[in-house]
């Protein structure tokens, strides 16, 4: 390319593998009915800037579950069927599985306004990569914390008191057990992942036809499209 120029090429001690990046930075055009103006851009401006510190609902979306909405009942019905799979399908439907937990567990704690840290929770530092107990987090301030959703395996740090009971009814609600987690263990082992997330650097201008034009840093993992439905939130 003749706007990228390599300054320089070296192995690396650790094997990449996928996701293994800092994370990604999105522009975004938004176009409207009619077109934006000023007032608009003001408006939006303030609401990144809000969940720039307050953070948003972390949901997978829903492309993590195919075009027809159906991709967690068909997964849970192939891996409980006793059929053999092909590694890389159930690996695949495993995360479906795993996701739709998560996103069933986020979607109590937004209707109940628990987004912040409460007894019981595995949390993971703001920008952080390591869950643990919120009840050991010592002199950390909870305000440095963000709660910690499961995506159950073995390898998941176990929650505690109200929220364990949380993920509990939403792993029923999803029509599985801890067994089928056990069963697929080296294809899911497990791990914890942030209930809330942020932007970063966000930035929002009118182009030369009043489209307003989105910029901003996300974590990997993280589905942009779930931070513009909070961000257009009537």
């Amino acid at each position: 390319s003749d706007q990228l120029n390599v300054l320089e090429i070296s192995r690396h001690s650790n094997r990449l593998k996928t996701g293994h990046l800092r994370g990604n930075r999105f522009r975004i055009t938004a176009r409207g009915e009619e077109p934006f103006g000023p007032q608009a851009v003001e408006a939006i401006a303030e609401r990144l800037s809000l969940l720039e510190v307050t953070g948003f609902p972390n949901y997978f979306g829903p492309q993590r579950f195919g075009g027809t909405g159906e991709g967690v009942a068909r997964a849970v019905a192939n891996l409980t069927s006793g059929r053999q799979r092909k590694s890389h399908s159930a690996r695949f439907e495993m995360s479906v599985v795993q996701s739709a937990v998560f996103n069933l567990v986020l979607r109590e704690r937004v209707i109940g306004q628990r987004l912040t840290p409460e007894p019981g929770d595995v949390v993971i530092r703001k920008g952080g990569l390591r869950p643990f107990a919120f009840d050991d987090r010592g002199d950390t301030p909870a305000e440095a914390l963000v709660p910690a959703g499961p995506m159950p395996g073995r390898r998941m740090a176990v929650a505690s008191g109200e929220p364990k009971a949380t993920e509990l009814r939403a792993i029923e609600q999803c029509g599985v057990s801890d067994e089928l987690f056990e069963s697929h263990r080296k294809l899911a082992p497990g791990t914890r992942r942030p209930l809330v997330q942020f932007f970063g650097r966000p930035t929002v201008e009118l182009d030369s036809t009043a489209n307003l034009v989105l910029e901003f840093d996300l974590p990997p993992g993280t589905y942009a499209t779930a931070g513009l439905r909070e961000l257009f939130a009537d």
